[in-house]
């Protein structure tokens, strides 16, 4: 599997790109999809694949590096560290909090939530599938 096929931005989320592309690859590598010694695509790569700007990519390398989730490795890039993190269910229960702090702000019920959560959920495996498909598509005609 090629690693740059994880990564999936949403320009209109409202989350600056930087923030979502570091926070996808620290659930990755709390999850074990991203494991210690592996190898992240370089900036100009990633940039390319996600329509961003290098500049933006770069931000996110240096904020994970500072946080000891990556390190850069002089000719081959950035590897992944072991880190003694939270467990992935952790790291979903914080966004569940927030989930559900937002939806009662906003007046929704916790059937209303979960509506949409469940069709999110299905719209983004669905987007994901796609985009893989038509990425591996792609790099099959090189």
């Amino acid at each position: 599997m090629q690693t740059i096929t994880l990564f999936s931005i949403s320009p209109t989320s409202g989350e600056p790109v930087y923030r979502q592309f570091l926070a996808q690859v620290q659930r990755f590598v709390s999850s074990g999809r991203l494991q210690a010694g592996d190898s992240l695509p370089s900036i100009r790569e990633v940039a390319k694949a996600l329509t961003v700007n290098p500049m933006t990519v770069s931000k996110a390398y240096s904020l994970l590096e500072a946080s000891g989730y990556v390190e850069r490795c002089k000719g081959v890039g950035m590897k992944v560290l072991e880190v003694a993190d939270s467990s992935p269910e952790e790291h979903l229960r914080t966004s569940l909090r927030e989930l559900a702090d937002k939806a009662k702000q906003l007046g929704l019920s916790m059937r209303d939530t979960r509506l949409l959560l469940k069709q999110n959920w299905e719209l983004n495996w669905e987007h994901n599938w796609e985009h893989n498909w038509e990425h591996n598509w792609e790099q099959q005609d090189d």
